[in-house]
C-alpha cells in the first residue's frame, strides 16, 4: 500500500489485468472486494487501493475498458454469499490515475434465478459487457452455463443459444451465414479466431463470402486471426 509496497495483508482469490501505463489488481479480504491500481512509473511499485464492502464475496473478476484516460472505467464482477445462495454483483468504477486509488461510481446485483457463480467477464466499455456465470441451483441436474450482457441504451438479451462442436457445425455455421448475408449498411461484424479454414474460400455458401459480401453491402468488417500458415489463403 501506500507505505507498504509488498504487503497488502490478508487475502485470497487475486485476479489481476494490465491497463494503460498501470497494472489493476482485485481480490477479496474479510472485509470486501479490493481493487487497486499498481503505479509503474518508478520502482518499488506502489498500490492505491479502495475496498467495496462486502463480507461474503469471492473470486473478483476485473476488466479494463481500454481506455488511456483516467476517467475510463473498469468493470468488476464477484460471487456473494453462501451456498445454495449465490448471487452476482457488479460494480463500474473510474479508473483516475495510477497513483490513486480507483473510485466506485455504482454497485448493482444480477437479477437472474438460481445458484449464481461468476466465472468469466468481458469489457468493451461501461455499458457493454458480458459476464459469464454458472447456475448451480439445487433445483437443477448439474450446472448451466449462462450470461449476462449488458449493451447499450439498456438493451439485454433474453436468451444465448449454445451450440456444441462438431456435433451441432451445420447448424452453427448456418446461423452465422444468416447473419453474415443479412448485414448491410450500418451493421458491424466482429470475427475473432484462432483458425479460420474452409474447404471451399471464397466460394457460393461459405463464410468467407459471406463476409466480403456484406462488406460490398456497406457493412463495417472486422476479423482477428492468428498469423500462421493455415489461415494465409484466406
Amino acid at each position: 500500500t501506500n507505505d507498504n509496497p509488498t504487503y497488502l495483508g490478508e487475502g485470497k482469490h487475486p485476479y489481476v489485468v494490465s491497463a494503460y501505463n498501470r497494472f489493476v489488481l482485485t481480490w477479496v479480504s474479510s472485509n470486501g472486494v479490493k481493487v487497486g491500481n499498481i503505479r509503474l512509473t518508478s520502482f518499488p511499485y506502489y498500490i492505491y487501493v479502495t475496498t467495496i464492502s462486502d463480507s461474503n464475496a469471492n473470486h473478483p473478476i476485473i476488466a479494463d475498458d481500454g481506455s488511456s484516460s483516467n476517467s475510463g472505467k473498469y468493470v468488476l464482477v464477484w460471487t456473494s454469499g453462501t451456498s445454495p445462495n449465490y448471487e452476482i454483483k457488479y460494480a463500474i468504477l473510474t479508473k483516475n490515475a495510477p497513483n490513486e486509488a480507483p473510485s466506485v461510481d455504482s454497485t448493482e446485483t444480477l437479477s437472474a434465478y438460481g445458484n449464481q457463480i461468476a466465472h468469466g467477464l468481458a469489457c468493451y466499455d461501461s455499458d457493454n459487457f458480458m459476464i459469464v456465470y454458472k447456475d448451480e441451483s439445487v433445483t437443477h441436474t448439474g450446472s448451466d452455463l449462462l450470461a449476462y450482457v449488458k449493451l447499450e441504451d439498456n438493451e439485454q438479451t433474453d436468451t444465448i443459444q449454445l451450440y456444441y462442436l462438431p456435433e451441432q457445425a451445420s447448424e452453427y455455421k448456418q446461423l452465422l451465414l444468416s447473419l453474415f448475408n443479412n448485414a448491410g449498411t450500418g451493421d458491424t461484424i466482429k470475427v475473432a479466431v484462432a483458425y479460420f479454414i474452409e474447404p471451399n474460400v471464397g466460394e457460393e455458401g461459405s463464410l468467407s463470402k459471406a463476409l466480403v459480401d456484406a462488406k460490398s453491402r456497406g457493412a463495417n468488417v472486422y476479423v482477428i486471426m492468428d498469423d500462421t500458415e493455415s489461415n494465409q489463403d484466406v
